[in-house]
């Protein structure tokens, strides 16, 4: 089935979220999960088919077997960590709204507090796209943080 412009505007909410998920392809170092939050099950099933037939570059694309704390169905899209990584989402994005027609996009992304509009600059300063600057900021911080935390535990501090 394809999608007609505008036909998914009210469904999707305009807040996306990025690198908040544990990806099913590859360690969450390699490859940032973009979610999106929609109103009912028909329609993530039709953005789903419309991210895998129209984005070529992403790995997976997959839909929630039921709906979230909001009632709402997500669709996880699943692309490489890499140079290219914001360019991917921005064009990502322009597909997806040509059939929400929604022209103004937030995120809330890993680590972050609050959400922020969507632009190559804020992807720059809030998301990473280095596989290898991910893994020396977060995954050594909190093994070393768990380890930290578990000899204090141990020694009575």
């Amino acid at each position: 089935m394809t999608v007609k412009y505008g036909e998914m505007e009210n469904l999707v909410t305009p807040t996306i979220s990025i690198d908040q998920y544990k990806p099913k392809i590859g360690e969450a170092n390699e490859t940032v999960v973009i979610a999106f939050e929609v109103a009912f099950e028909q329609p993530a099933k039709d953005l789903s088919n419309l991210i895998e037939t129209d984005v070529t570059d992403h790995l997976d694309v997959d839909v929630s077997e039921g709906p979230n704390s909001n009632g709402k169905y997500m669709v996880f899209l699943e692309v490489n960590r890499d140079e290219k990584l914001f360019e991917k989402i921005m064009d990502i994005m322009k597909v997806v709204s040509q059939v929400t027609a929604i022209t103004e996009w937030n995120y809330s992304y890993f680590k972050g507090d609050q959400s922020r509009e969507l632009t190559l600059e804020n992807l720059g300063e809030t998301v990473l796209d280095n596989s290898d600057e991910y893994v020396l900021r977060y995954s050594n911080n909190d093994e070393t943080n768990e380890s930290l935390e578990r000899v204090k535990e141990l020694a009575g501090l």
